[in-house]
C-alpha cells in the first residue's frame, strides 16, 4: 500500500467517524424533544418490542 492509499483510508474512515457523530446528535435531540413532549406517557420495556417483533409473548415479571 502506497502513501496516497493510507491517506484516503484515514479520510475514509474519519469522514465516517463525523457521520456517525452527527447521525447520534440528531437521534439524541429527537429523543430529548421526545421525552419532553410525551413526559410520564407510559413506554414499552425492550423485552415488550422485541416480543412484538419476534411475535412471543413477553415473560411475566417476578
Amino acid at each position: 500500500m502506497d502513501d496516497s492509499a493510507s491517506v484516503s483510508a484515514r479520510r475514509a474512515r474519519a469522514d465516517y467517524n463525523a457521520l456517525e457523530a452527527a447521525a447520534d446528535e440528531v437521534l439524541t435531540r429527537k429523543a430529548l424533544r421526545t421525552l419532553a413532549e410525551e413526559g410520564d406517557a407510559p413506554c414499552a420495556t425492550l423485552t415488550d418490542v422485541l416480543a412484538d417483533i419476534f411475535g412471543t409473548s413477553a415473560p411475566d415479571e417476578a
